[in-house]
């Protein structure tokens, strides 16, 4: 009953498989009494508290899993996430900064930290992001896809038409890269 792995297992099942975000937090509660230090179980419980909308508990647990270790990729992402939804953006890429100085050659960490700029109608910011990303995961979907969303803010139709059309031949049930490209053909009558 005090094995910290075997309880962490069964909190990510319940918070994968079933949906049951409350027995999930109460199991990696459980972790946290055996070893409060334990990386993991405050992972998920920031991902938890900010997914119910917790952001008090999110903050506090993403904080904790930092203290234990500064350089935790998935414990920035969560920080980043979680100040971007406190409308704190600058704090947000402070946090999604140390992952690319971690690992510059991140693809997910240079999207996140083009959305962020993006979000903020940073455009120029952002779209050196998107072009980073989109040089280190040429076939990524999603990475395609804000590439392509960059393009149609920018007024570059025949350059957006070419990402989307690429979003959707990779991924044909991405409904926002093909109702983006129906937009732009629209457009073009």
């Amino acid at each position: 009953p005090n094995n910290p792995m075997a309880l962490l297992t069964l909190g990510r099942a319940h918070l994968n498989f079933t949906g049951d975000v409350r027995k999930a937090a109460e199991y990696f509660y459980r972790v946290l009494e055996i070893d409060k230090n334990q990386e993991d179980a405050h992972f998920y419980l920031a991902r938890i508290g900010r997914s119910t909308g917790n952001m008090l508990a999110a903050e506090n647990h993403a904080n904790a899993l930092l203290q234990i270790n500064p350089y935790s990729v998935p414990g920035l992402y969560e920080m980043a996430g979680i100040k971007d939804a406190l409308g704190q953006p600058e704090l947000a890429r402070e946090h999604l900064q140390v992952v690319l100085d971690l690992e510059p050659t991140s693809a997910p960490a240079n999207l996140e930290m083009g959305v962020s700029f993006a979000r903020q109608q940073m455009h120029e910011e952002s779209g050196e992001y998107f072009r980073r990303a989109r040089n280190l995961d040429p076939d990524n979907p999603q990475v395609l896809y804000n590439v392509g969303v960059w393009y149609m803010v920018n007024e570059e139709q025949d350059q957006a038409i070419q990402m989307l059309s690429r979003v959707v031949s990779l991924a044909p049930d991405h409904r926002d890269a093909s109702y983006g490209l129906g937009k732009l053909y629209y457009e073009r009558n």
